[in-house]
């Protein structure tokens, strides 16, 4: 951060063209998050009787209106962010170049030029990455984050993987078969083993060792004498045995 003060005087200049990218930066962040937030009404409208087509439709030109503006935030962002950083780049070489001139013979007979000229180049082109992309991609990061963390929420709700434990159970998914009325539709498979493994969640939750033992027993005898039921893998590996 000590490095980056040295090079304020040349952003100074264009501290108003900084402060409008950042706020493009916010711009195509609020509307990216907004695009899913319009999908979720949507879905959920889905399930509600009285919802009509010019409803469902006007939830659709939203995501889409959505998407465009995300879109053009970030084409804002990106143009106004890369533009500053190049013209401090400009003036940072021809400050650099008119400090050269200013120096005697002495100084250019011990300094090798291609130190010089890596000076001209390189420095000045990690300076333009470092105040252009580098803290128009920080903030990006940091502005996201903060949008799409909502405090209260459970973290199993806005993390995956490794970062949070899945607390969702298996009565859980058979709750929303059932509330969406497709529990009939689902395969036969996917509904005994919902049955057998809700069973090992009452365990979890204080049941007995018996009351999840026979329903997981059954349903592995079922797999066995009906080959519908077994996985593609299980049933090709079958063929194989035989």
């Amino acid at each position: 951060m000590n490095q980056l003060k040295a090079v304020l005087p040349w952003v100074r200049p264009y501290r108003k063209e900084f402060a409008l990218g950042l706020f493009m930066v916010v711009i195509s962040n609020v509307f990216a998050i907004a695009g899913p937030y319009f999908m979720k009404l949507a879905i959920d409208g889905l399930g509600d009787p009285d919802i009509t087509g010019g409803r469902i439709g006007s939830y659709a030109g939203m995501i889409v209106l959505a998407a465009i503006l995300g879109g053009g935030g970030k084409f804002g962002m990106r143009q106004i962010m890369n533009g500053v950083s190049r013209r401090i780049e400009c003036d940072l070489r021809d400050d650099f170049f008119r400090h050269l001139l200013s120096l005697d013979a002495s100084f250019f007979a011990r300094t090798r030029t291609g130190d010089l000229m890596s000076r001209a180049t390189n420095d000045t082109l990690a300076v333009r990455m470092a105040v252009g992309p580098g803290v128009m991609y920080a903030v990006n990061t940091l502005v996201s984050l903060i949008l799409s963390d909502v405090i209260g929420d459970p973290l199993d709700s806005i993390a995956s993987g490794p970062t949070a434990p899945d607390t969702t159970t298996y009565e859980d998914a058979r709750e929303i078969l059932h509330r969406y009325g497709v529990w009939e539709e689902a395969p036969e498979v996917v509904r005994l083993e919902l049955e057998a493994l809700g069973a090992v969640d009452e365990l979890l939750l204080g049941g007995a060792v018996g009351d999840v033992a026979q329903p997981a027993h059954d349903v592995a005898g079922r797999v066995r004498e009906e080959p519908e039921l077994r996985s593609p893998d299980e049933r090709t590996d079958q063929r194989h045995h035989h």
